[in-house]
Parts: C-alpha cells; sequence; structure tokens
C-alpha cells in the first residue's frame, strides 16, 4: 500500500492507495473543485455541509452508474445471446453457401458437359444434313438413270414386239427330233438288244423300198446250211419279242 498526503477543504488527509500519488491527486483535485462549486452556489453554507452535499452527489452518481452497469452488462448478456444465435446462424448460413457452392460446382460441371454435347450435336447434324445433300444429288441421278432405263425399256419393249410379229408371220418348221435309241445299256438281254435294233431298221427303210418278202434281202449262197443257220435266229428274234413294249435300262431279265 502507498500513502498520499492530500488537502480537501484546507483539511490534511493522509490516504493508504495502491493507486499512484497522480491518481490520487487528480482525485482530491476534483472534490476540492465540487466543494467550491457547491459553497459558490450557497454562500452561507459551511465547508462540512459543502463537503456532505459533494459526497451525496457522488453516491448518486455511483449508484446511478451500478444500475446503468447493470443494465450495460443485462444488455450485454442479451447482446451476447443474440451474438451466439447469429453465429449459429451464420454457421449455418456458411454451411448451406458451402453446400450450394457444391451445386453449383456441380451444375457448371453438368452444364459444360451440356455444352460440349450440344457442341458435338450441332456438328453431327451439320454432317448428317451434308450427307443429305449428298444423297438428294445422288437420287436425282438415280431418279434420272432410271428415267432413262425406262425409256430404253420401252423401246426394247416396242423392238421385241415387232420381231414377235415377224416372226409369227413367218413360221420356222421344227426339225425332225431324233429318238434315242435306250438299248444301249450294258445290261440289257442281247436278244432284246438285237431284236430292237431290228424293228428300228425296218422302220427306218422307206416304204417303197421294203421289200415284201424279207427272204429275198438274204444273200444267195451255195451252202444253204449257212444261209438256214443265219436266218434261223433272226427269226426266231423278230417273232419271240416285240419292240413295241418299253423296255427299262435296268432290265435285268
Amino acid at each position: 500500500m502507498n500513502k498520499h498526503t492530500v488537502f480537501v477543504a484546507g483539511k490534511r488527509f493522509v490516504l493508504l492507495s495502491e493507486d499512484n500519488t497522480e491518481y490520487v491527486a487528480q482525485l482530491a483535485k476534483e472534490v476540492n473543485g465540487d466543494i467550491k462549486r457547491i459553497s459558490d452556489e450557497n454562500p452561507t453554507m459551511e465547508s462540512r455541509s459543502c463537503a456532505i452535499l459533494c459526497a451525496l452527489d457522488y453516491a448518486d452518481d455511483k449508484k446511478k452508474e451500478i444500475e446503468r452497469s447493470k443494465s450495460l452488462s443485462e444488455n450485454a448478456k442479451t447482446v451476447m445471446i443474440q451474438a451466439d444465435k447469429h453465429a449459429k446462424q451464420i454457421k449455418e448460413l456458411k454451411e448451406k453457401l458451402a453446400k450450394k457452392e457444391k451445386e453449383a460446382e456441380k451444375l457448371t460441371a453438368e452444364n459444360t458437359e451440356q455444352k460440349a454435347k450440344i457442341e458435338k450435336l450441332l456438328k453431327d447434324n451439320k454432317k448428317f444434313e451434308e450427307a443429305n445433300i449428298k444423297l438428294a444429288e445422288e437420287n436425282g441421278k438415280l431418279v434420272a438413270e432410271n428415267k432413262k432405263l425406262a425409256k430404253e425399256a420401252e423401246k426394247d419393249e416396242k423392238s421385241s414386239e415387232n420381231n414377235n410379229k415377224e416372226k409369227t408371220e413367218k413360221p420356222q418348221k421344227n426339225p425332225p427330233v431324233k429318238k434315242e435309241k435306250r438299248h444301249n445299256h450294258p445290261h440289257i438281254n442281247p436278244y432284246k438288244k438285237q431284236a430292237l435294233e431290228n424293228s428300228e431298221k425296218q422302220q427306218e427303210v422307206p416304204a417303197e423300198t421294203k421289200p415284201e418278202n424279207p427272204t429275198d434281202t438274204q444273200p444267195k449262197s451255195d451252202n444253204t446250211e449257212e444261209t438256214q443257220n443265219i436266218q434261223e435266229p433272226q427269226e426266231s428274234l423278230n417273232k419271240g419279242y416285240k419292240p413295241i413294249r418299253q423296255i427299262s435300262l435296268f432290265d435285268n431279265e
């Protein structure tokens, strides 16, 4: 503790305080000023009464300051509560803002992707339009070629009709169809084969040159036995097998 000597209202006072000398001297000066102000306002009042009135003024100011500080502290508490609420709201808003920023980033990425797709589609559409123009040109060429071919086909049809008319006016004789010999199969009976050959030869001979007696066609010879032996198998073949019946090529009888 520090000792401080001050003079208030002409009297000496020794004060013990932890404050410094300057601060204590400043307080004594303010008290002397207030006492002097009260004594000037009330010249008949003693210095002791002026000091008491000054003390009452200080007590009033002190009480008012205490109430003011109390109200200020209460207000400070309410402000702190509101500040806490605002801090929570600010925190929530920051979280929402961060979430919205992420959504915005996602949307911007999707937007850029959609723009790239749209640009690609526009390029593809341009390519398709160019291809359609080329196809339309080729289609026009094909239509012209088809018309040309149709005209040529009409001309060919007219010429073919004229040729058919000329052919109908001048009919052509069909050449004689030769009958195929069906007795050349190796498994046919030789007697049947010989009979068929003989019947075909008889059919090929004209009616004017065919002799009435078959024995006249045979050469005359001194040896009558040889001629009889040659004539006997031919007569037996002609008598035994008739060429009218159709014989199969695979007949093994």
